[in-house]
Parts: structure tokens; C-alpha cells; sequence
């Protein structure tokens, strides 16, 4: 973290590391503890709204035949770049 506080990059999205990084570790700066709870609130209720809208999305047959259109488009589709589903979908809903 910027702030110099030792963690396991490999751990700190699992469920309770977070949590336990804030509670225990010295090194985290009281009046930094408030901004980065809110930071992993949002980073958590964002990956559930993702995980509830794509699907809801993907069966939305209107867009899924313009993703499959604009995956057709060279400069859109088969780039070489990898594009994500939810990536596909804001491309289409532009």
C-alpha cells in the first residue's frame, strides 16, 4: 500500500484478511483505517452488482446480437486485445 504498510498482496481480497490487515497491523495509520474500510466496501458491493448484472445482461437477447455484431468489427472484435464480457456490454450500450 502507499501508505508503507507490509501485507500479502496474494491474500488481500480474500475474505477476512482485510479486515484482520486493519484490525492488527501496526504499521496502519489510525485516520487512514475509515478510508480504506470505505475503499473495500465499494470494492465488494461493486464486484456484487457486476456479478448480479452480467448475467441479467447476458440474457438480454437484444444485447447480446449487438455484442455479436461488434465483435464482427476488426477495430471492436478480434483486435488481439481481450476484452471482458462486461467490457463487451458497455460497448454495446453506448
Amino acid at each position: 500500500m502507499e501508505a508503507g504498510v507490509n501485507y500479502n498482496k496474494e491474500k488481500l481480497h480474500k475474505v477476512g484478511y482485510f479486515r484482520e490487515l486493519l484490525k492488527s497491523n501496526p504499521d496502519v495509520d489510525e485516520s487512514l483505517r475509515p478510508l480504506l474500510q470505505l475503499c473495500r466496501e465499494t470494492l465488494v458491493r461493486l464486484q456484487k452488482t457486476e456479478s448480479a448484472l452480467i448475467p441479467s445482461l447476458a440474457r438480454d437477447r437484444f444485447l447480446v446480437e449487438r455484442v455479436e455484431h461488434l465483435m464482427t468489427i476488426p477495430a471492436v472484435g478480434q483486435s488481439g486485445r481481450y476484452f471482458t464480457f462486461t467490457a463487451d456490454f458497455s460497448w454495446a450500450m453506448a
